[in-house]
């Protein structure tokens, strides 16, 4: 009688700990689904995606022959405000410089281990109304084709408006290489994002 008791309290037990791990699972995947469908179309929050996709950062990399002066002198002739630059807990300084047209917003942001030098140049643009991938295009070509090192890069151009069209999907990572310096192009329909160069 005791050898049953003591069957049917394993048994119990077994069955309070399998619903246990089903419920802590179950949580899990509610609190991961919730957090990844948090603002699924802002640009801005496409941060983690990146970084899940394991992209490895260059040490001591940055774009040649381009300080933030140039670049902030380059938007804001396009009506961008730039807000003074903050530097961050790892001693980066970050520049950062805004514009909304109707229903889109555009975004720069310049990050360097220094005043005087571009590590990373961030650029997303988020269309809150209908989206179009020409204005998306338009505005990523732009900042794709600042001039580092001394030369206009239109193949980055070029690759943008053969690229852009195909990303369909958030997580979609697409990257390249101009003149020596990384591009990365990702980004739902109606928020897209370019990243020039990388930071150590």
């Amino acid at each position: 009688m005791v050898e049953i008791k003591r069957k049917r309290n394993r048994k119990l037990l077994l069955i309070v700990l399998l619903v246990e791990v089903i419920c802590i699972a179950g949580l899990a995947t509610l609190l991961l689904v919730n957090r990844d469908a948090e603002e699924p179309g802002n640009a801005f929050s496409l941060r983690s995606w990146v970084a899940e996709a394991g992209r490895a950062v260059e040490s001591g990399a940055n774009i040649p022959g381009l300080n933030p002066d140039q670049v902030l002198a380059q938007v804001e002739g396009e009506g961008f405000t730039c807000a003074a630059p903050r530097v961050d807990e790892k001693q980066r300084v970050i520049w950062k410089c805004e514009k909304t047209e109707g229903d889109v917003v555009y975004q720069v942001l310049v990050l360097s281990r220094s005043e005087s030098s571009v590590d990373l140049i961030d650029a997303n643009i988020n269309q809150n109304g209908s989206v179009s991938d020409e204005e998306a295009i338009q505005y990523l070509c732009f900042i794709g084709t600042l001039p580092f090192d001394g030369k206009q890069q239109a193949e980055s151009c070029q690759w943008i408006e053969e690229t852009l069209p195909a990303i369909t999907e958030v997580g979609d990572l697409r990257p390249a290489q101009f003149s020596g310096v990384t591009h990365l192009l990702y980004g739902a329909d109606e928020a897209r994002s370019l990243e020039l160069g990388s930071l150590p």
